[in-house]
């Protein structure tokens, strides 16, 4: 079956996946990722408060959360913050996404910045087969 969405990483949630030492987990969080490019809206769970319009899955045994934005238009997945979930940390993955919220830096409120990174979709397009062999071990 060909994939129906294509998913995308910001900047950061390119470096927080890269920084995922434990291969296990790198491997698990690139099944949840693979299968968020089949129907990423009936997965997870929608967000509230100030990350509404984003909605978070589990992954790597529910230790680590990826947020990530769907888009039917342009069928992209944005994935925004993968991190590991430690309630009350300042590293908590929701904890992280407000923080890159209050920046500006995913504003779900204002398509401005992401009409310029959807430019750059098929440049930055996620492939598993190119990016677990390269940062594995």
């Amino acid at each position: 079956m060909t994939p129906r969405y294509k998913i995308w990483f910001t900047d950061e949630s390119k470096r927080q996946f890269i920084a995922i030492r434990d291969g296990r987990a790198r491997q698990a969080v690139v099944r949840s990722l693979d299968r968020l490019e089949q129907e990423p809206e009936r997965q997870g769970k929608p967000l509230s408060g100030d990350l509404r319009g984003y909605r978070s899955v589990r992954s790597a045994g529910q230790r680590y959360r990826i947020i990530y934005r769907v888009d039917g238009i342009l069928v992209v997945v944005v994935i925004v913050t993968i991190g590991l979930r430690r309630e009350g940390d300042k590293h908590d993955a929701y904890a992280l996404a407000q923080k890159l919220l209050q920046a500006g830096l995913l504003d779900a409120r204002s398509d401005d910045s992401y009409r310029k990174m959807v430019k750059y979709i098929d440049a930055l397009s996620y492939d598993s087969r190119e990016i677990v062999p390269h940062y594995g071990d």
